[in-house]
């Protein structure tokens, strides 16, 4: 598979995983303990787009897919028989540089973290279009509400901060 997508040059995982952060790769393969590169391209956002095709290319075979946290990627990368895909870590330049250039990132690219993450709010769209925010702070301050610790799992996804779960009245 990770030839497929033009993962196609072996080196050490330690390698892959410097040449990531020295932006001298634009995105790396982990399988069985090797790593695998597409060093032709520096770019980020080329790196994405080499991820995005991984994506398809995966689902298109019906192969489990799931996120694998930075700080799980060693885990992973070390021998684990799942292959894992990653990219360099963006900086505020990269986000600044693709918006200026007209260059889209990948939905979910960049991360905002909010602690405690509000989740299950399910405001109806007509409250939302004619409601004021009075109505809408009453409507939210009727509700039942759960807090879950971080690393919790809700719909499918693993969140590293406290989830808020904003049920029904």
């Amino acid at each position: 598979m990770l030839a497929a997508v033009g993962l196609t040059t072996e080196v050490r995982t330690s390698d892959a995983t410097d040449l990531l952060n020295r932006r001298e790769a634009s995105a790396a393969g982990f399988a069985n303990g090797s790593a695998f590169l597409q060093q032709e391209s520096k770019d980020i956002v080329a790196g994405f787009s080499l991820l995005r095709s991984a994506d398809v290319f995966a689902q298109s075979r019906k192969m489990d897919r799931s996120f694998v946290g930075e700080e799980e990627l060693s885990n992973h990368a070390q021998g684990s028989s799942e292959i894992v895909l990653a990219t360099g870590r963006l900086d505020k330049g990269d986000i600044l540089n693709a918006g200026i250039s007209g260059r889209l990132l990948p939905c979910k690219t960049s991360r905002h973290s909010v602690d405690p993450r509000p989740v299950a709010v399910n405001i109806p769209v007509d409250e939302l279009r004619t409601g004021s925010k009075k109505t809408l702070e009453r409507l939210l301050s009727e509700r039942r509400f759960e807090e879950l610790p971080p690393n919790s799992v809700y719909e499918g996804r693993k969140y590293k901060e406290r989830l808020l779960l904003l049920g029904r009245r």
